[in-house]
């Protein structure tokens, strides 16, 4: 199985998967867990983590690939997204260390999937959109069109 996460800190994450020859996806979390004043980081990777494993067969070989962080013009939401990533991939080592983790750059993933670079985000989002219902015939939203972009790119370029 591969499965793909678009992770957030204050958003829905998407996450789809690749099995027996089918794409799922859904978004996980509520809006209560973005709460400002609330919102626990570690609670929010727990959700993803557990969600994560009840998918994963034992049987077989699987990957999980997580969209990596680049370091724009915020600092502060680069170290919250890194922050939520390091804990989900620490927690999958932890709990199925048989389990590849890789993290895959946003514009490697948009490059090759998408075909576009250097180019504003709300582009991106489009495009990824467009791309993802093309893929599952259906209208996933902005969170899990990223994830099944990536988990394109995944099944395509990572061998």
């Amino acid at each position: 199985m591969i499965i793909s996460i678009d992770p957030s800190y204050n958003k829905k994450i998407g996450i789809a998967w690749f099995h027996k020859n089918k794409i799922k996806y859904t978004s996980i979390l509520e809006k209560n867990d973005f709460n400002i004043k609330t919102r626990n980081f570690l609670t929010i990777a727990k959700k993803v983590h557990d969600f994560i494993i009840e998918l994963l067969p034992k049987d077989e070989h699987n990957t999980v690939v997580i969209e990596d962080q680049w370091l724009g013009r915020n600092a502060d939401t680069y170290s919250k997204l890194l922050a939520v990533r390091y804990l989900i991939t620490g927690m999958l080592y932890i709990s199925r260390p048989e389990v590849d983790v890789i993290p895959v750059n946003p514009k490697t993933w948009q490059a090759k999937t998408l075909k576009l670079c250097k180019v504003k985000s709300e582009i991106i989002k489009i495009a990824s959109i467009k791309y993802a219902s093309k893929l599952t015939n259906s209208e996933p939203t902005e969170d899990e069109a990223d994830a099944i972009t990536i988990l394109d790119y995944a099944i395509n370029y990572i061998k």
